[in-house]
């Protein structure tokens, strides 16, 4: 009679646990920026070195004039981490290590100048960046040299048509 009650005991309790549960909604796909991007072209970027760790909130970048325009080929991008940053196209400014993973970025932000962030949407992790022209012009998009994510299936995403 005990065993019967000890067992029926723990049914009853594990019952909820065994219950299916709503699973959290996923992020959305795509973030969408609060206000239009930056009207200003970056500064050019100095040499980058490869990405080495640096505070989340670095100091801001004070300059008495206004910096030159770049001709470096890139867009505006809005992401949920760090608002709109100014992504080059080039493979020189993203840099993989395949072993863990990671990626980063070599990015212009505004707030704190050009800068190596780390960047998930390289690999299709975390939520995607709001692209203007689409990912198709960065050379980890079309053209990747490193092996993906091996939790990640890649998602086409076709260019903005105008």
């Amino acid at each position: 009679m005990m065993k019967t009650f000890v067992l029926l005991f723990s049914f009853v309790l594990a019952a909820p646990a065994l219950a299916q549960t709503e699973p959290p909604p996923s992020p959305p796909d795509d973030v969408q920026p609060p206000a239009p991007p930056p009207a200003s072209q970056p500064p050019p970027p100095p040499p980058s070195a490869p990405p080495t760790a640096q505070p989340i909130e670095p100091p801001q970048v004070t300059a008495n004039t206004a910096p030159a325009p770049s001709s470096l080929p890139g867009e505006w991008v809005y992401t949920a981490q760090y608002g709109w940053v100014w992504m080059p196209y080039d493979q020189q400014y993203t840099h993989v290590i395949d072993t863990s993973g990671v990626a980063y970025m070599f990015v212009y932000y505004p707030a704190f100048g050009w800068r190596w962030v780390l960047s998930p949407w390289v690999f299709g992790l975390g939520p995607r960046p709001h692209f203007i022209h689409g990912p198709g012009h960065f050379a980890w998009y079309a053209h990747p040299w490193f092996r993906g994510h091996p939790l990640v299936r890649r998602k086409v995403v076709r260019q903005h048509r105008r």
